[in-house]
């Protein structure tokens, strides 16, 4: 964005300047006006990266913890299957050998 008339009016309003070191107060006005919205919108960006940068750091860690509760839920439940499946067994060998047994 350039600098509006508002500015050029500002540089134009000290009689004891040239009309030359006036325009070049305006130039130099026109610059660092630029160089500090330029610097604003770069470390708006860079705030913004810090900021997407923390939120996916947060996402993963939250990831993270949710596979490490779903694979101890699964352990648990494979334990319990195994369980259940260690018991169906020894029942049946039981059943088997009241059966061979009459």
């Amino acid at each position: 964005m350039f600098p509006n008339l508002s500015q050029l009016k500002f540089a134009l309003q000290f009689p004891k300047l040239t009309t030359q070191q006036r325009l070049s107060a305006w130039m130099i006005l026109s610059f660092f006006i630029l160089l500090g919205e330029r610097y604003a919108s770069v470390s708006q960006h860079a705030k913004d990266d810090d900021r997407n940068d923390k939120t996916h750091q947060r996402i993963h860690e939250q990831d993270s913890i949710r596979i490490v509760k779903l694979e101890i839920e699964n352990r648990e439940q494979q334990q319990e299957i195994r369980t259940l499946w260690r018991e169906r067994t020894e029942d049946m060998k039981t059943v088997t050998n009241k059966q061979e047994s009459k």
